[in-house]
């Protein structure tokens, strides 16, 4: 079977990785070779379990032991982690995933699938370089907007969309956690240690002049915790968070006739937490398991 993954982030790496180790040709598309992304970038022991290699310590981390928890009141609690949260810079983490995608046999095409049409039980990908391949299956990885989805899932509702904004604090590191909540907020505000910086940020629902809030709200909380002096180590970021509508059932949402979609794609990000690593990661070994057996609808 010739597969085309579309999207080298987690979800596309690690399912090229295995689907290749398991004896099917491959092929990824990733016009990057390892990039930053806007999150905390914590794993948690649990994504060891399906993949051992992120405890390599050879693999940059910072391993956070601690969770300073503050309420809306502004009461905090300080919690030992019974399990170390593993925290990565993206851009290490993706290149990481690529490299190993490579090492197992991928055809890795530094290009972007600009259309996928299927002509019988085939698919026909062009890049945008003009560049086409055929492929039996086509694994959608490269996000909620990304082509796949656009053209497989037309009849699905949309995913939901909450909003996550922040900065990169050059510089600065710790062994431990933040999270604050809010009384008016359905979501929270986060510092997550990095190897040398901190990501800070806050998630909330999309809207109107939110950003400018939930903005306002990191700032306040940033320079009561760290000094004004804070402001000027700021990077800034932000991005769009999807998840899974409740009308949807997750068979629906990632699945169909030649193609799944994994990660982002398939909006499989906790929508209380917004965590997407660990389910990007676990979805992988899902599809590749599923594509083995002959049975990827279970």
């Amino acid at each position: 079977m010739k597969i085309a993954v579309v999207g080298g982030g987690p979800a596309g790496s690690r399912s090229a990785e295995l689907l290749s180790r398991l004896g099917a040709r491959l092929i990824l598309y990733e016009c990057r070779r390892g990039w930053e992304k806007p999150c905390g970038g914590g794993v948690p022991e649990r994504s060891i379990d399906f993949c051992p290699f992120l405890a390599d310590s050879s693999l940059p981390q910072r391993a956070a032991v601690a969770a300073r928890i503050y309420s809306p009141s502004g009461r905090e609690a300080r919690v030992p982690l019974r399990e170390p949260l593993r925290i990565f810079s993206r851009a290490d983490l993706n290149g990481h995933l690529l490299a190993r995608a490579g090492e197992a046999g991928v055809s890795l095409h530094s290009s972007r699938v600009t259309s996928l049409r299927r002509e019988g039980l085939r698919w026909i990908l062009t890049d945008d370089s003009g560049r086409q391949e055929e492929a039996d299956f086509v694994v959608g990885a490269d996000g909620a907007g990304g082509a796949v989805r656009q053209r497989v899932a037309k009849s699905l509702p949309p995913l939901a969309q909450s909003i996550g904004i922040g900065y990169f604090v050059e510089g600065l590191t710790s062994d431990e956690i933040v999270v604050k909540f809010f009384d008016s907020l359905d979501g929270y505000l986060w510092i997550f240690p990095r190897c040398d910086h901190l990501a800070v940020g806050i998630c909330g629902p999309t809207g109107p002049g939110q950003p400018e809030a939930l903005f306002s709200q990191l700032h306040r909380f940033l320079v009561d915790l760290y000094g004004a002096p804070i402001m000027k180590r700021l990077r800034r970021y932000g991005a769009r968070i999807p998840s899974l509508p409740a009308s949807l059932t997750v068979r629906d949402a990632c699945l169909g006739s030649g193609w799944a979609l994994v990660g982002d794609a398939a909006g499989l990000v906790d929508p209380l937490t917004r965590e997407g690593i660990h389910y990007a990661l676990a979805s992988a070994q899902f599809l590749s398991e599923g594509l083995a057996d002959g049975r990827i609808e279970e």
